[in-house]
């Protein structure tokens, strides 16, 4: 009895232990202080399943930012469209988020920029837009006193 006892409990570590494992490891990318040049040096981007953009974004999720303060975006956008109304922009729904295009070439695919939050703006989503249609951001997420940038893409559900 005592045997059936110990397995059944090892079996059930097991099981909780591995509860939320996946297949596939997390994608990692370059450092979050580095400028990805591909996709692939992005640390959060959606190849996989829906929608399976093949576009991303790099931050970092883990950081947090007193209010006032800026952060570093990058955008991923191998093979878009730059001409025209090709343009790619950032938009939010609330006036709490300003947003500063600070280089990298459309052409190549990565655009660099700098959010600011001014103030609580929990929940404020986020969107590309522009060339072949839009596309959601990382969530702006708040306390009472600072913001971060929530997760995205692959790793959104981890």
């Amino acid at each position: 009895m005592r045997g059936r006892v110990l397995t059944a409990g090892l079996l059930v570590g097991v099981v909780v232990g591995c509860a939320g494992c996946s297949g596939e490891p997390r994608h990692v990318g370059v450092p979050v202080t580095a400028l990805p040049t591909t996709l692939d040096d992005c640390n959060h981007i959606s190849v996989h399943g829906d929608p399976g953009l093949g576009a991303g974004f790099h931050y970092d999720e883990a950081a947090r930012h007193p209010f006032g303060s800026s952060a570093r975006l990058v955008v991923c956008l191998p093979g878009a469209p730059t001409s025209g109304d090709g343009e790619w922009r950032f938009h939010t729904a609330s006036d709490a988020v300003s947003v500063v295009q600070n280089g990298g070439d459309p052409g190549d695919g990565i655009i660099s920029l700098t959010i600011t939050v001014s103030r609580a703006a929990d929940g404020t989503s986020a969107e590309m837009t522009g060339g072949f249609g839009s596309f959601g951001a990382p969530t702006i997420s708040t306390d009472d006193h600072e913001w971060w940038f929530g997760p995205w893409g692959d790793d959104a559900g981890r």
